[in-house]
């Protein structure tokens, strides 16, 4: 598999962590990263097919990108709420939703490891996946607004 690839399956199970923290607010972080490590945390056929150094690359990317989006979620979830105009919590929003935008706003801002259009594509792709009928449109608006107000800043 492509280097491309496995970071796709890395943040399809970054998004699955902070999906899970978000609905499971009682869940320790330490044992969501324990079922990535126990390689109980696969979310794709093709990854029975993977070898062991795949796997090892899969996991070290999902744990940084999962463990970098906890750390600055009351960032991304401010960035969100301005988006959003104040008018609704983001607590009313899809929890999916809003780990895929955690996610995302994570990659291009605060670790400006893929550059913009890469992460919104791979959130909305991620969502297409996870999200319901109208949220790939939705994540796509809100990531667009939140990439255009923090280039602005």
């Amino acid at each position: 598999m492509t280097e491309n690839q496995l970071r796709h399956i890395a943040r399809k199970i970054a998004v699955q962590l902070v999906y899970a923290t978000i609905v499971n607010k009682g869940y320790r972080t330490d044992d969501l990263a324990e079922m990535i490590e126990e390689d109980s945390f696969y979310v794709s056929e093709k990854q029975s097919s993977l070898s062991q150094e795949e796997k090892d690359f899969v996991k070290k990317n999902a744990l940084a990108l999962f463990s970098a989006t906890l750390d600055h979620f009351d960032d991304t979830e401010d960035l969100l709420r301005m988006e959003l105009n104040h008018s609704w919590r983001t607590e009313r929003l899809a929890p999916v939703d809003r780990a895929i935008i955690s996610v995302a706003v994570t990659e291009f801002h605060v670790l400006k490891s893929v550059p913009i259009p890469v992460a919104i594509s791979e959130a909305v792709t991620i969502t297409h996946i996870f999200g319901g009928k109208k949220s790939p449109s939705f994540v796509n608006g809100v990531l667009a607004q939140i990439a255009k107000d923090v280039e602005q800043a």
